[in-house]
Parts: structure tokens; sequence; C-alpha cells
């Protein structure tokens, strides 16, 4: 399973990159110095990592198991090995996601913008 990994550090290099991008893309008036609102990019960012776990998921046992199988490796096993890399890719995307949000505050705050919600949460209040 040690191929796996070069698709999930490929997939957050790529998803990482392309929302760097679309940041810069969607902010430019505001680098600019024009009197805007900048969005949050990171709020929006949560679909796609879900989705590439799920297909991870998905394709994991038809494409992997014939091949461990032959080699000796029991059923029982790999689905214990599977289930184990899938929590681990979910505990390294869980981290990086809840990173990207501090990090794009950071930013913000140094270019002294508000981070308008996209989508207004229900619970602004405790009372």
């Amino acid at each position: 399973m040690h191929t796996y990994r070069w698709s999930l550090g490929i997939y957050w290099l790529i998803f990482i990159c392309i929302y760097v991008i679309i940041g810069i893309v969607i902010n430019a008036p505001a680098l600019a110095g024009n009197d805007i609102d900048a969005r949050g990019m990171w709020e929006g960012a949560s679909t796609s990592p879900r989705i590439f776990l799920l297909v991870i998921g998905i394709m994991l046992t038809p494409l992997s198991i014939a091949g461990f199988v032959a080699n000796g490796v029991t059923r029982k096993y790999f689905i214990w090995g599977a289930s184990g890399l899938i929590v681990v890719y979910s505990a390294i995307s869980a981290l990086i996601m809840t990173l990207g949000y501090p990090i794009e505050k950071w930013i913000y705050e140094y270019y002294d913008w508000e981070i308008t919600l996209n989508n207004p949460h229900l619970f602004i209040d405790a009372s």
C-alpha cells in the first residue's frame, strides 16, 4: 500500500496549489489595494478531500486485493490494513484542513482584510 502514499501527497500538492491560485485570482482587486470585501477560500474547501477519500476507499479493494492475496496476505488482514490506511489518510486530511484555517486567517490579518463567509453559519450567537 506504499503506492497510495504518492497519490495522497500529489493530491494535496495539487489541491493546495489550486486553492492558492483561486484565492489570489478572487482576491486580486484587494491585493491591488482596492476597497473590496475579501472572501475566505478555505470555508468551501472540504468537499474535494471527502470525495478523494471516498474514491480511494472504493478503489482500494478492487485494485489491490488480488495482488495482496496472491502474495499470501489473507483477506482479513487486507481489510484490517485497508481500514488502517483509510483512518490514517482521514487523520492526515483532517489535520491539513484544520491547519488551513489559521493559515488563511494569518494571511487575511496580514493584509488587514476582514474574512467574509460565503455561507453564514447557523450558530453565530451562543445565547
